[in-house]
């Protein structure tokens, strides 16, 4: 199939054979693979493509799997009666599954002569909507990394390569397809996805796509804090996140994600040490708390205002703690979405820390009851990297926690 497909538009590409790649259908999601077969069956271009065949390559065992087609989402919704057609600024098509759910994406083209319907690109270069169908060359040209832009064909048992992905996978270089100031501005979120590559896949980012991210790094204002929270989730809950830290803080991102805060000195050492064990418990496949996280990251910033606070006001402890964790918090909201639920959390974990420091033995089994108890003893531990003085109060309730008397 891909051999009339590419004869007819004329590309220059890399045909990869099976001895090359060595990937074998039994890697790949069976329910991928039917997808993509059906639509060749009836007429249309579709590959199993992006992160799935970049892991492969790796010696990894990925989770998800996409499929991109020429068919259109209202085509795709016609063939399969597990369709639901999702998203306005990017519309797609997902098939679910007992198992799960496989992604379907369009071919899409570049928005020159676009319908202002179909694409919507901001002055800045951020693209608004992107519902613009092309050819498979456009699809490849428009993917982010070189590394995900690998198109598996299972009946021909090849890869189809444009832009030497698969070299670079080889190389562990990760590359900006086209322009990396322009594909930045388009969309900013690029920036984070490069870091998280860097981290999980230990990939070096080449020259020019580095430096591009300190001239894009402000355009992240653009994005929805809601968007930031979904790209927060992957960037510190996959088993990277001191890693993530660190190369957040290399290209000067972290500022776009906590704008006005600082994190140096002893500040990273006590956060550094949570994600060293966020990193851990994932390992263990252990329950994350994810307000813990945000609770660690605000806390300094918080303390700090609290006691800002209770020099310059004549209000009670309690009226000034909720002033500056409303602040504190309210602030961070403004460039990353933390629900109301979360947030919640972060003030109880927050409020135990008085509690635990005063050590109260009549006090001591009603804290321990509390739904927050640990994420508090956990967090009350961390700070001892802050305050040497804690750490004699924070082995008393380790002992307690233990069921041990104090």
């Amino acid at each position: 199939m891909f051999k009339r497909f590419f004869k007819k538009n004329k590309l220059k590409f890399r045909v990869i054979p099976e001895s090359q790649h060595r990937i074998t259908p039994d890697k790949i999601s069976e329910h991928a693979l039917s997808i993509v077969r059906k639509l060749q069956a009836e007429g249309f271009e579709a590959y199993v493509v992006g992160g799935s065949i970049r892991d492969i390559l790796l010696g990894k065992n990925p989770k998800d799997f996409d499929v991109a087609t020429s068919a259109h989402p209202q085509e795709i919704k016609a063939i399969f009666r597990n369709c639901r057609i999702i998203g306005r600024r990017f519309r797609l098509a997902h098939l679910y599954f007992k198992s799960g759910l496989i992604e379907v994406a369009t071919f899409r083209a570049g928005h020159e002569n676009a319908a202002e319907n179909h694409a919507k690109t901001h002055d800045s270069g951020l693209i608004l909507r992107d519902n613009v169908y092309g050819t498979f060359e456009e699809d490849a040209a428009r993917r982010d990394f070189t590394v995900n832009a690998l198109y598996y064909d299972p009946e021909e048992s090849v890869i189809l390569d444009c832009f030497d992905g698969f070299k670079d996978i080889r190389h562990r270089r990760l590359q900006v397809i086209g322009d990396p100031r322009a594909r930045y501005q388009e969309d900013p979120v690029r920036m984070l996805r490069a870091i998280r590559f860097l981290a999980k896949l230990n990939f070096k980012l080449t020259a020019a796509s580095a430096s591009a991210i300190a001239t894009c790094a402000s355009s992240l204002a653009h994005i929805s804090s809601s968007r930031l929270y979904d790209e927060w989730l992957k960037l510190f809950y996959q088993g990277t996140a001191e890693e993530t830290f660190f190369q957040l803080k290399k290209y000067r991102l972290l500022e776009q994600l906590f704008p006005g805060f600082l994190f140096s000195g002893k500040t990273e050492q006590f956060i550094v040490a949570a994600l060293r064990d966020t990193d851990e418990r994932f390992r263990q496949q252990k329950p994350i708390n994810y307000a813990f996280l945000w609770a660690v990251f605000l806390w300094v910033p918080f303390f700090d205002r609290f006691r800002d606070l209770l020099s310059e006001q004549q209000l009670a402890v309690p009226d000034v703690f909720h002033q500056a964790a409303h602040e504190i918090i309210h602030a961070e909201k403004q460039r990353v979405m933390i629900s109301r639920r979360i947030s919640d959390v972060i003030f109880a974990i927050w409020r135990l820390q008085y509690p635990l420091e005063q050590c109260n033995r009549r006090k001591a089994k009603s804290l321990l009851k509390n739904p927050y108890f640990r994420a508090a003893h956990d967090l009350l531990m961390l700070r001892t990297l802050l305050d040497p003085s804690l750490k004699s109060i924070g082995k008393t309730w380790w002992r307690i926690r233990n069921g041990n008397p104090i």
